[in-house]
């Protein structure tokens, strides 16, 4: 395995990582993953090593509130892409994970005793390997608590108002971080097309769980939406 200037001479090799992926097309697919990119990023900021993808420069307007919700009623704002995360669901009855009383607390303190890493590293108990350790314990316990935070929930006034813009023709995608599938609830009618739910759904069993890759129909529609 031949070196130059510290880096492996392997065709398929990914030097951030420091993995053989044996093919194009898997070494591909491992540079969109989440580890990856995270990697290449830390790398690029201490060494300055990396060269990650740059964007054309983008010099919003100056407005102010008022100026940018007269703008979307008026159409002035069309092809609008929203990005949510969990603070538009909160209003719904969902706790978010980190917050004093969210969900991590939950699961602290349901399953610390048992688990006494819980308190430290709580995400690792919605990671695929604990799954795959404990498979009795995720799916009859941890799995069930998940859910019920889940259950019976409406939209709130900001899933209406994305509902709302496409009905204008004027929404040209929602980027969620956000499980609970409330962007794509039936009193919607939003098209599957439109929202891309990046760490996935609860309800057609598609979540992404940690130390998963993020889907492969997040980067494809980011590309599509943010060409470089």
């Amino acid at each position: 395995m031949a070196e130059s200037n510290g880096e492996c001479s392997l065709p398929f090799w990914c030097n951030v990582c420091s993995l053989d992926l044996q093919s194009e097309k898997s070494l591909s697919e491992h540079r969109k993953g989440r580890k990856h990119m995270k990697r290449a990023y830390r790398q690029n900021a201490t060494s300055n090593q990396v060269e990650l993808p740059k964007c054309a420069e983008f010099k919003p307007s100056d407005i102010d509130e008022d100026e940018l919700f007269s703008g979307l009623a008026s159409g002035s704002y069309r092809n609008i892409v929203i990005v949510t995360g969990a603070g538009v669901s909160t209003a719904a009855g969902v706790p978010d994970f980190r917050s004093p009383g969210g969900l991590f607390d939950t699961l602290r303190r349901e399953f610390g005793n048992r688990f006494p890493w819980v308190y430290e590293d709580t995400e690792k108990l919605l990671s695929r390997n604990f799954m795959n350790m404990y498979p009795d314990v995720f799916a009859n316990e941890v799995n069930p608590l998940i859910r019920r935070n889940f259950e019976d929930l409406k939209p709130t006034l900001t899933h209406r108002f994305c509902a709302w813009l496409q009905k204008k023709g004027w929404l040209r995608r929602v980027y969620t971080s956000n499980v609970d599938g409330l962007h794509l609830h039936e009193s919607l009618s939003m098209p599957l097309e439109v929202v891309v739910e990046s760490h996935g759904s609860l309800h057609d069993g598609s979540i992404v769980m940690y130390g998963d890759n993020l889907p492969c129909r997040f980067f494809e529609k980011c590309n599509e939406d943010f060409p470089v």
